[in-house]
């Protein structure tokens, strides 16, 4: 018998248990709470109940002879989340229209991109083809390298590590204050105790329990609670214990008798009188294992022949009243009660296997106990331990104090069911049906309740009745399987290649299913649900056997075919449409990877899309003059440079273009703290070049190619693509590769050509370098040369010449003027005449023309 009120009364009793106070102490002085919580008794006494596949549970369930389509998979597309917004008022008649760009025309748009990226440059640089820009080609050149290169440099935040520990002394702190709350518990929790035996006489008025109880360890043990009809707890008259009264302790928490006692078994005796009542109920929190009961002149209900017990036992007076006494009859009439009323619920659910879960409520008010049988339906079969059947009945005892019992029955299937109100039983009946998809129902009888969920209600008057028919649909013929996951994984080698195959196949019924692998495949492994299962081949064929649900399958296989110039991914055969394939490809290291081909998301080779960038490049700075660099120099430098990291490529190149400049800006003298600062700049952008070329050539030799493969998180040795929807057989990606040795002997050859070019590099870079000086800074000779400076000017019509240079005069003596050979234009060859220069005019000859020139005068 299940009882639910005394299974949570029971609970509320061991929550209060350890707060017992109690003001007698024990033998060893300590208060029996404090001796109460150093030794609990557990008294979870609930009815273990294996629990069925009722309620929501059974909703989804499927049935194993029925064919459920499992439908098609879903790719699991990663989309970019785009936010639009208007502010403003609109009326229901305006619409929203987009316009998507097609890949066609956004990669159109890319090399527009590229292409006016290459312009740029070429603005920037003295290019023929680009002269009407040449005024801004100097300084902005130089300019704008520097800043790509300090825009391309990598940077890296450093993020700081959030998570910390606490302190020793905090950690020690909560140590000790966990282990001083600590409660010590003795080891047999929670069974330190129970009530092996027990017997119950009650003669007349006299009441009495006779228990054997048996401790592993000391602690207060609950006994019982005696109720009656009118609330009035039974107390006893005499306690023993062994034989002994003597040091017997007792207290009561919430009706029940606690006692104290130490390890070991023990005999308990309870005596007691028996007030004038009609009706008792004990209550036990440790139900006793075997029972007895010796009654004279009451009915005693929860105690049964096999000598098993209930929670709860009730004792029902037997008295006779004398119709001739009238006052026996008035005492007869007030002491009796009415019968109990209950409402009887019965919830059925028609899912893959019927169940019927039965409550039963008291309506009546509580006080006296309850013993009745409820009629069970046709075919109906008690699954909950302690509910007794006989002649089709459960039967029923309710405690006083209990108001809920419930139990789960399976209903056997059968075509129609009747469901029936009995007439003049005390109890109320209501009948909620609960029919999956599984089935369709029909009825005939009382009309139905609505109410708020899916569940069908009925609320019969006595003696009404509902006739239930129940038929099941067939399913229409369909896919059962459906793969929602493919994963191949391919590590190959020089000589075998290792593969594995992971799928996430739901189906809804059991079967065998096929995949196909290579001929030449050796099963290394199967697991399916995290289980090995063994291995069954048949010329490539793998049977797989599937349950009804999702399974987890992984396949590992070995082939002696290894990585070839033209490599493709092993065919693999599925046996039906899949979605969301993924495909990993590991190459060895020493190949290099120049294509690859495969579903549109994967790797690519950007490297070739450089290399058309560089030929641009290289072609229109092979027409610039600013450099001696030819195309081809040009070419074979940036390719080379390509397999090192952009940043390198823009120090070198930009350092060329810079020593270029450098040449023809000579700078004034009156910008010689500049001219200096430019020279220590360049200077050190010309070391950090060389170290640039050095570690490209070192990277070329003995780094691996840089072909920049990107895309799905693919790496250069590292080929992973993804096809959201495949026939049976995905497809197949593959990859064009070659040896190492051949990307070493070209950057080996490069390497060689670049030691060779650079040197020839370096003089004309020097040459540029020193163009106009490599030092003009000097603070004494500046300040003499500023008050010694002077200038040679003649007039216009005669000849105007300014000299920047200042005059110098020998110590002996003033120079007046020099002569200085001077041609004419119109005279004939060889002819020459002379010219006197003076500080304050010139004497020039009468036979012929003067060229005027602005020529720097030097007084040695």
């Amino acid at each position: 018998m299940a009882d639910e009120e005394t299974l949570f009364e029971s609970e509320k009793k061991e929550r209060l248990f350890a707060k017992d106070k109690m003001d007698i102490k024990n033998e060893a002085g300590e208060f029996p709470a404090k001796a109460l919580r150093k030794a609990r008794i557990p008294l979870r006494q609930k009815i273990n109940t294996p629990r069925q596949a009722s309620g929501i549970d059974q909703i989804y369930q499927y049935d194993p002879n029925t064919a459920v389509q499992t439908g098609y998979g879903l790719s699991n597309w990663m989309g970019k989340n785009i936010f639009l917004s208007w502010s403003g008022p609109v009326t229901a008649a305006q619409n929203i229209q987009l316009w998507f760009m097609p890949p066609l025309l956004n990669l159109g748009l890319a090399f527009a991109r590229m292409i006016l990226l290459v312009l740029l440059v070429g603005f920037l640089s003295e290019i023929k083809p680009f002269n009407p820009f040449k005024k801004i080609n100097r300084k902005a050149a130089a300019a704008g390298f520097i800043l790509i290169f300090l825009l391309c440099a990598n940077l890296h935040n450093a993020h700081a590590d959030d998570t910390e520990i606490p302190p020793d002394a905090i950690l020690k702190e909560l140590k000790t204050y966990v282990i001083s709350n600590m409660e010590k518990q003795p080891d047999c929790l929670p069974d330190c105790g129970s009530i092996s035996r027990m017997k119950l006489q009650v003669t007349g008025k006299q009441l009495s329990l006779r228990m054997q109880v048996q401790i592993k360890s000391e602690a207060a043990v609950p006994l019982h609670k005696v109720v009656s009809n009118k609330k009035i707890n039974w107390r006893p008259d005499a306690v023993s214990v062994d034989g002994s009264a003597e040091g017997v302790f007792l207290s009561t928490k919430n009706g029940y008798l606690w006692i104290i006692l130490k390890e070991g078994v023990h005999q308990v005796i309870i005596t007691g009188q028996v007030p004038d009542m009609d009706a008792l109920s004990i209550n036990f929190l440790l139900k006793p294992y075997y029972s007895e009961y010796e009654t004279v002149g009451w009915n005693l209900f929860g105690i049964y022949n096999n000598g098993e017990t209930d929670s709860n036992i009730q004792l029902v007076r037997i008295k006779a009243v004398d119709e001739d006494d009238e006052d026996s009859e008035d005492e007869s009439f007030e002491k009796s009660k009415l019968p109990p009323l209950l409402k009887v619920q019965r919830n059925i659910l028609f899912g893959t296997s019927w169940t019927v879960n039965t409550q039963v409520t008291r309506i009546s008010p509580q006080g006296s106990g309850v013993a009745v049988n409820i009629p069970l339906l046709n075919g109906e079969s008690v699954t909950t331990p302690g509910i007794r059947v006989k002649d089709k009945a459960a039967m029923i005892n309710m405690s006083a104090g209990a108001s809920r019992v419930s139990w789960d029955s399976v209903l056997k299937i059968t075509p129609d069911l009747s469901l029936s109100a009995p007439e003049t039983l005390p109890w109320t009946e209501i009948w909620k049906l609960n029919v999956t998809n599984l089935w369709h129902m029909s009825y005939k009888g009382i009309p139905k309740i609505y109410t708020d969920s899916n569940i069908l209600e009925w609320r019969p008057w006595p003696g009404e009745s509902l006739d239930i028919s129940l038929t099941k649909p067939q399913g229409i013929a369909a896919p059962t399987k459906t793969i929602d996951n493919v994963w191949l994984t391919v590590n190959s080698g020089q000589r075998s290649l290792n593969a594995e195959l992971k799928l996430k196949i739901r189906s809804s019924i059991g079967g065998q299913h096929n995949i196909k692998l290579p001929k030449d495949a050796q099963i290394q492994q199967i697991i399916i649900n995290n289980r090995n299962q063994p291995i069954q081949q048949n010329k490539g064929n793998v049977p797989i056997f599937l349950s009804p649900g999702t399974q987890n399958i992984q396949i590992s296989w070995k082939q002696t075919k290894g990585i070839s110039e033209l490599f493709k991914v092993p065919a693999v055969s599925l046996g039906l449409k899949a979605v969301n394939i993924e495909t990993v490809l590991t190459l060895p290291h020493d190949r290099w990877a120049l294509f690859t081909k495969g579903p549109i998301i994967g790797p690519a080779v950007l490297f070739w899309g450089s290399l058309a960038v560089i030929v641009l490049l290289a072609f229109l700075l092979g027409l610039s003059k600013v450099t001696p660099l030819k195309i081809h120099h040009w070419l074979l430098l940036m390719i080379g440079l390509s397999q090192t990291d952009l940043s390198v490529n823009l120090i070198v190149i930009g350092w060329l273009l810079v020593m270029g400049w450098r040449k023809k800006d000579t700078m004034p003298e009156a910008y010689n703290g500049l001219f200096d600062l430019r020279q220590i700049i360049l200077a050190l952008w010309g070391i950090t070049a060389i170290i640039c070329i050095f570690t490209a050539i070192k990277h070329g030799l003995l780094g691996s190619p840089n072909m920049k493969i990107l895309g799905n998180g693919s790496s250069a040795y590292y080929l992973k693509w993804f096809q959201d929807i495949a026939d049976s057989v995905p497809m197949r990606p593959w990859v064009l590769s070659i040896d190492l040795i051949y990307y070493r002997i070209l950057m080996l050859i490069w390497a060689l050509w670049l030691a060779f070019a650079f040197t020839s590099w370096l003089k004309w870079g020097w040459i540029c370098f020193s163009e106009g000086g490599l030092w003009k800074f000097n603070k004494k000779n500046r300040k003499k040369n500023k008050t010694e400076e002077e200038h040679v000017v003649f007039e216009e019509g005669e000849m105007a010449v300014e000299s920047e240079a200042p005059l110098s005069y020998p110590d002996e003596a003033p120079v007046d003027f020099v002569e200085l050979p001077v041609e004419f234009d119109e005279s004939p060859v060889g002819a020459e005449d002379t010219a006197v220069y003076s500080e304050d005019s010139v004497i020039g000859s009468d036979e012929g023309t003067i060229d005027y020139e602005e020529l720097p005068i030097d007084f040695d």
